[in-house]
């Protein structure tokens, strides 16, 4: 009977600690007592790690896992109650998770003015101005820092006489000329809240060009060359949803070669950002 007794303890005390490690879980997993309400009446029951003036880091329950997320944009905080809950059962329906990092696919398009002086030749200073189109493929970590390739396409055309010389005739005919480059680059590019539904996008971006002169009437010929370079710009973005963006982009391409002074150029465009 003795030894009954002391096996009913040892199993007692076993059972109290199996039952201690168990809450002790139950409790890491269903943590949540402080609530963040953000500005658009959302609310989010979370543990709060690490608050400042520029991010807001904490833990929630989702589908019965633990995870992280961070928000970078304060203004999109309405107000922050710490301790909100006392009791360690709290729903978490509202709670949601912002991928990180995160692919960011982008199209657009605008207009562009090449920067040459003017050569006093018609048809040279009717390709000063026309538009483009680029897309770009992104890779943005943290909501702050961007890295990806990205492609620009170029074109106008000019009207004018150019002097034909062959076997049968010598002189000036009516000529289209055709200004084709294409841009090719790495985009760094760095990201600044300024709403929730906003924000500023910097970037710098070195690539290569190559630039094609064609004439397509009598007189046709053509040139084709590259050169190095880099593009900086700056472009302010619209949040309709948290799946895509507008922007309004401004930018110059300046090209690093004196054969290729005529394709460095100001752009001014729309483009539409999808995640």
């Amino acid at each position: 009977m003795k030894q009954f007794t002391i096996n009913q303890n040892s199993l007692k005390n076993t059972s109290i600690v199996f039952l201690l490690l168990f809450f002790t879980s139950i409790s890491f997993v269903t943590f949540s007592q402080d609530l963040i309400v953000l500005n658009n009446s959302d609310s989010i029951n979370s543990k709060i790690l690490t608050q400042s003036k520029k991010v807001l880091s904490y833990l929630y329950v989702k589908n019965g896992d633990v995870k992280k997320n961070t928000i970078y944009v304060p203004s999109r905080i309405d107000d922050v109650k710490k301790g909100f809950y006392k009791s360690s059962e709290i729903p978490v329906d509202n709670a949601f998770e912002e991928k990180n990092p995160q692919i960011i696919f982008s199209i657009g398009s605008g207009y562009s003015r090449l920067f040459r002086n003017q050569t006093g030749d018609a048809m040279m200073d009717q390709v000063n101005n026309g538009f483009y189109i680029d897309s770009e493929l992104l890779i943005n970590y943290k909501k702050k820092y961007g890295f990806g390739i990205k492609f620009n396409y170029f074109r106008s055309k000019g009207y004018g006489y150019t002097l034909l010389i062959n076997d049968s005739y010598t002189g000036y005919v009516l000529d289209e000329m055709i200004v084709q480059l294409a841009f090719l680059g790495l985009p760094f590019k760095i990201t600044s809240p300024l709403s929730e539904r906003s924000n500023m996008v910097f970037s710098i971006i070195p690539g290569t060009t190559i630039a094609n002169k064609s004439f397509s009437g009598k007189n046709t010929h053509n040139m084709t060359y590259g050169g190095f370079g880099f593009e900086a710009g700056v472009g302010y973005h619209i949040f309709p949803n948290k799946k895509a963006n507008l922007a309004i982009n401004l930018s110059g391409i300046i090209i690093l070669s004196e054969d290729l002074y005529s394709t460095s150029r100001f752009n001014i465009g729309v483009s539409l950002n999808i995640k």
